[in-house]
């Protein structure tokens, strides 16, 4: 098994040989700052791992990727910043069409909440949020800002409100539709 430390170089080298014509980038990685600076128009960037406590590098280095359409975030610990995380990225990367993150956790009290508002996301077609606490007003928030949705999954729970007759009819919208076993309240 390689080291942390060679896995890095690993991937360095690799960037660095695409000569700033990198497109996709796919690794288990966290140093999204040295691509920002060595891939411009990269476009897919899957499976970025992040400790959580480079939040601010992260999402600078985000904003750098102007041409990122895909994108794939694994957090490796729960952290005051994985609350906001959607409405992070959501901020940094306004042109993504494809977007998922996954934070799995066996203790439902470190899901990642999704439960207020995020940015307009006029060109999200596909959104995956694995291992998510979800409430109705999230899932409304999600379905009001990603007007052309057509694939939404996510896991985790969905309880804490109603699912009233208007989000039934905002969740029809959507083609592939794939949400936790609902829970409401007594």
């Amino acid at each position: 098994m390689r080291s942390a430390a060679g896995r890095c170089a690993m991937a360095c080298a690799a960037v660095d040989r695409a000569a700033d014509e990198c497109e996709a980038f796919s690794a288990c990685w966290d140093d999204v700052h040295y691509l920002a600076k060595r891939a411009p128009y990269l476009k897919s960037l899957n499976n970025l791992s992040h400790d959580g406590h480079s939040s601010e590098v992260l999402i600078k280095a985000l904003k750098e990727l102007s041409c990122i359409e895909d994108l794939e975030i694994s957090p490796v610990e729960y952290t005051t910043f994985h609350k906001f995380l959607l409405q992070s990225v959501c901020r940094a990367c306004p042109h993504l069409k494809k977007l998922k993150l996954r934070f799995t956790s066996e203790c439902a009290i470190y899901m990642m909440p999704i439960d207020g508002r995020i940015p307009m996301m006029h060109e999200l077609r596909f959104l995956e949020l694995l291992g998510c606490e979800l409430n109705a007003m999230g899932l409304a928030a999600i379905l009001d800002s990603c007007p052309v949705l057509q694939s939404l999954r996510i896991t985790g729970s969905f309880s804490w409100g109603e699912m009233n007759d208007e989000l039934k009819a905002k969740c029809a919208r959507v083609k592939n539709l794939n949400l936790p076993e609902y829970h409401p309240l007594w």
